[in-house]
């Protein structure tokens, strides 16, 4: 398949931008003023294939702003440069001045991705005998500190 080829395809199943955005662009300091978008918390990295469904082109189209500890990877923003209105804040998501800098007053949805993974390798807290650390627990610490910020808006959270 040509590039050519490969990028018309990408148009008729995405919201798709003819030329590519610098990362740079995409990397505000704050959208602190943002509204109606949705906020995803987490690594950059484990955000890819959420914001890919979310520029499907059956998708309603909102700003979509991911509040990650790291900026995204090379290889992370190859996948999501050609998407309009995509954004990284780089912080974490148990700081409440890195939340309000991720336009937490005036998102719509946010959705909040473990910053952990567990293989089968790994057992999980329940089955460690002594304890251990909780795999949902960055989740938990980033609602408690949504709950500080606001009250009034749906919070979704997956593991």
């Amino acid at each position: 398949m040509s590039i050519q080829a490969a990028t018309d395809q990408m148009k008729r199943i995405y919201h798709y931008l003819d030329h590519p955005r610098e990362l740079e662009a995409a990397c505000p300091h704050s959208v602190e003023g943002l509204k109606g978008h949705i906020l995803l918390l987490g690594k950059a990295s484990s955000n890819t294939a959420f914001v890919e469904t979310l520029r499907r082109k059956h998708v309603d189209l909102k700003t979509i702003v991911i509040l990650s500890p790291e900026r995204p990877s090379h290889e992370t923003w190859s996948r999501l440069r050609h998407f309009p209105d995509v954004f990284f804040i780089q912080g974490t998501q148990k700081s409440r001045t890195d939340l309000v800098r991720a336009g937490v007053h005036g998102l719509d949805t946010a959705v909040i991705i473990s910053m952990q993974t567990s293989s089968k390798a790994e057992p999980r807290v329940s089955e460690m005998k002594g304890g251990g650390r909780l795999l949902d627990a960055d989740c938990i610490f980033a609602y408690q500190a949504f709950t500080v910020c606001l009250y009034t808006k749906t919070i979704q959270s997956t593991i």
